[in-house]
């Protein structure tokens, strides 16, 4: 069969220009700049890409790899790129090895104001000797001319100081705000969030906070991600608030966050009542901490009825306030769908301790209706020892959710095999509200 010429011709090269620019944006740079070589009519159409991320590929053509890269050759490769590039930039991501605040910098980003440039990321050398609480004083606060960029909708910044200036009138359009090692000046929270009347997504990583007070007044925002150093949180007016997270990965459980909670701290239903929208709630005993003050309800009067899943780290519950207000938060949350709780046994050594503690007091002091998991379909427990107090958990759960589906228990690595059977099969005998209900017990292989 003769190949026909439609079947032989370059059918890429026919897409209209639009689409063409669509596929270049999902390449790597360095990619998307060698389409140029392929004929007259590919040369600049990378030109009109309108995100650019520009990290190690600088560093591998700045001197054809051949001389150590430094900041200043690196920065001057940064403006040739950009000004071969004709097209208005929406997001530009910056970063390589040795990336300072510097005026290098401050020049980049008024250009980019001028183009209109929507998303920026710029993430400088990540050191860790430096004290960033000393970026004010040894230069390494983001320039200036940042805060004049206020058509930006999303700003990520890494490794630097935070201190916008007086004038500063505000970020108006700004929706996501990631910071990460960033040392933030004492009015962030109380003056340069509230200028952000659109921010949706907050996201602070092992930030430095002048005054170790949050006090967050964000009424358009929805996520919170805040795992900083802090003392004390309070939300102000946060209607909209649907996420909340102390944990650096929320999802997979790391390391909370640690703080010093002030002695003016609010009780559980204070913190809970400005949150009427919350649906995600991923948290630790740090958390918990902030609620201790004051009575702890058997429930809160107001439910938290969008509550759909919680996370909880190294809750302590043969401490009676964090049983107390574990049984609060479960008993008020009656949509709650995914439950993922480890425990801390409140020993230096981490040796699973054979107490069942305050939480089947609490349990027994209170009439606990039958169904108070009503909506539970998923319990994990992560980090398993075998202890008493998990078992008398686990009772609790299957005794008590009439459509629960899975229960996943991880134990610990310091569990031997043995130990873990006989745990699973006390498990595999509690009553079950559900049959449906299926114990999964991971093995350290299927982890």
């Amino acid at each position: 069969m003769k190949r026909t010429r439609q079947s032989s011709s370059d059918r890429i090269s026919n897409l209209p220009a639009n689409v063409i620019e669509r596929i270049l944006q999902f390449l790597p740079i360095e990619d998307a700049v060698e389409t140029s070589t392929l004929s007259t009519q590919w040369r600049k159409i990378w030109a009109g890409i309108p995100k650019l991320v520009l990290n190690g590929f600088l560093a591998r053509i700045h001197d054809n790899g051949n001389h150590p890269s430094d900041s200043n050759r690196l920065m001057l490769n940064v403006y040739k790129f950009l000004m071969l590039h004709d097209a208005k930039i929406d997001n530009l991501v910056l970063g390589f090895p040795g990336l300072r605040p510097s005026p290098d910098i401050d020049h980049m980003i008024l250009y980019l104001s001028k183009k209109g440039v929507e998303g920026l990321t710029i993430i400088f050398t990540d050191d860790d000797d430096i004290d960033y609480s000393t970026c004010p004083k040894s230069g390494r606060n983001i320039p200036n001319s940042l805060f004049s960029a206020r058509q930006l909708k999303f700003l990520k910044l890494h490794g630097c100081g935070f201190q916008p200036p007086s004038c500063f009138v505000g970020f108006g359009r700004l929706i996501t705000l990631e910071l990460k090692k960033v040392h933030l000046g004492p009015n962030f929270f109380n003056k340069f969030i509230p200028k952000c009347s659109c921010l949706e997504y907050l996201s602070l990583i092992e930030c430095e906070l002048d005054g170790k007070k949050a006090e967050i007044v964000a009424p358009s925002l929805i996520t919170l991600i805040f795992n900083s150093d802090y003392r004390s949180i309070c939300f102000k007016n946060t209607p909209l608030l649907s996420t909340v997270s102390t944990l650096q990965d929320y999802k997979y459980c790391y390391e909370e966050t640690s703080f010093e909670v002030e002695e003016d701290k609010p009780d559980i239903a204070a913190v809970f009542a400005s949150l009427p929208a919350i649906e995600e709630l991923n948290v630790g005993t740090e958390f918990f901490l902030l609620c201790t003050a004051g009575h702890v309800p058997y429930k809160l009067s107001t439910e938290l009825l969008h509550l759909k899943e919680v996370i909880i780290v190294n809750v302590l519950l043969s401490s009676l306030p964090e049983a107390r207000i574990f049984v609060c938060l479960i008993m008020s949350s009656p949509n709650l769908h995914r439950l993922t709780i480890s425990l801390d046994d409140d020993n230096d050594d981490h040796q699973p301790t054979e107490v069942i503690g305050s939480l089947q007091m609490v349990l027994e002091a209170e009439e606990i209706p039958a169904t108070c998991f009503q909506c539970l379909e998923e319990f994990n427990m992560h980090d398993c020892r075998g202890t008493k107090i998990e078992l008398e958990l686990l009772r609790f759960v299957l005794a008590s959710g009439p459509v629960l589906r899975k229960i996943t228990i991880e134990p610990n690595d310091g569990m031997d095999s043995s130990k873990g059977l006989d745990f699973l099969m006390e498990v595999t005998q509690c009553r079950r509200a559900s049959k449906e209900a299926e114990v999964i017990y991971l093995k350290s292989h299927e982890r």
